[in-house]
């Protein structure tokens, strides 16, 4: 090609998604049972969720909201924080990458996991800042050490609280006793995609440390528990001076109205999320079981996902997997060759998932 274009391309990574379900059933001529790969809820979509898009039909000839009022007054009122302390986007991976866009500079120094969310990688390499990486102790994320490797360079740390693809939480006792050693001129940000699985009494409530430090930011979506992932919905809290400098380079009418219209109503159905929740702690227990019965290692989760060792090829074991209907997630790509990240189906898809993998190995 002979259009000149930016060099650092040459090496950014690129995240690959996985193939639809249509596409891996033409392709392998087989009839996906369950797709387990992408810790999506099992349970679909809240009913209330549905019936709120729906009301939206005869206006998406319309442009949405731009500032996303009702939908930042709804989540105002549901964390009891002031709205001009709230950001929204089409996904809380947007929010990532306004972030890096507001913040990174060359040669900065992004702090996080060994194993984390592959974005905060393709960020700070996008701006041309460096991703120090930070090995956990017993597959817990090290925060002591994430501090440890603070230098004059660093920008941001990142801490993934559960950790995808992990599944392991760091307790709050170690937030606090290390998160004062933090500058303020050091952005400390608490990713909390999977937070509202968590049943550890011990996890650590963030907007505890927000309300104190202004070096704060907390990013949650409407991804996972309620069940939107389709419609991208992510939102975030921080300071207003903080969240003023984000708001410059976010695009206008970045998220759809039928996307406000259904995170509203998924705020409302909490009997949804309750039952989600309830679902997933059962089926963990069920599965975890299954797993010490066999003999077979695992990380300890807090999510709607569990990362199991098979002692194998990962990928031989996704392809296996793949062939009888079960869509899994390998891990070679986080350099754990032997291990397999599977989402917390129904019991249906559980049991199936179990059958298959006992089987092989």
């Amino acid at each position: 090609m002979n259009i000149k274009y930016n060099e650092y391309l040459d090496n950014l990574i690129v995240y690959k998604p996985g193939k639809p379900i249509e596409e891996t059933e033409r392709e392998l001529n087989i009839k996906v049972f369950a797709k387990l790969a992408s810790n999506e809820n099992p349970l679909g979509t809240s009913e209330k969720v549905k019936q709120a898009i729906s009301s939206t039909l005869n206006k998406i000839n319309l442009y949405p909201d731009a500032g996303c009022f009702y939908l930042k007054n709804k989540i105002s009122q549901f964390y009891n924080i002031p709205e001009d302390w709230i950001m929204v986007g089409p996904g809380s991976e947007y929010l990532l990458r306004l972030i890096a866009l507001s913040f990174f500079q060359p040669d900065d120094e992004i702090i996080m996991s060994e194993y984390p969310f592959i974005l905060y990688k393709i960020n700070a390499q996008l701006m041309k800042a460096k991703a120090i990486t930070i090995k956990p102790k017993n597959f817990i994320d090290d925060f002591a050490a994430m501090v440890d490797a603070i230098t004059d360079k660093t920008k941001a740390i990142f801490v993934a609280n559960p950790n995808n693809p992990l599944g392991s939480y760091i307790s709050k006792d170690i937030i606090e006793k290390y998160i004062d050693k933090i500058p303020e001129n050091i952005l400390l940000v608490f990713d909390e995609a999977y937070k509202e699985y968590v049943w550890q009494d011990d996890y650590p409530n963030s907007f505890e440390y927000l309300k104190n430090k202004k070096n704060i930011i907390i990013l949650q979506t409407f991804s996972k528990i309620y069940g939107l992932a389709g419609l991208r919905v992510g939102y975030g809290f921080a300071h207003p001076e903080i969240i003023n400098l984000i708001n410059k380079v976010k695009n206008v009418f970045d998220v759809s109205m039928p996307a406000q219209a259904a995170a509203i109503a998924a705020l409302d159905d909490q009997d949804f999320v309750k039952k989600s929740k309830e679902l997933n702690k059962t089926e963990y227990e069920y599965i975890s079981k299954k797993l010490d019965e066999k003999g077979i290692v695992y990380v300890p989760s807090q999510t709607n996902f569990i990362l199991i060792d098979t002692k194998k090829d990962g990928n031989e074991i996704f392809d296996y997997l793949l062939k009888k209907g079960i869509i899994v997630r390998p891990m070679k790509g986080y350099h754990l060759d032997s291990f397999i990240r599977v989402t917390i189906g129904t019991r249906e898809q559980n049991k199936k998932f179990l059958e298959y993998l006992f089987e092989i190995l």
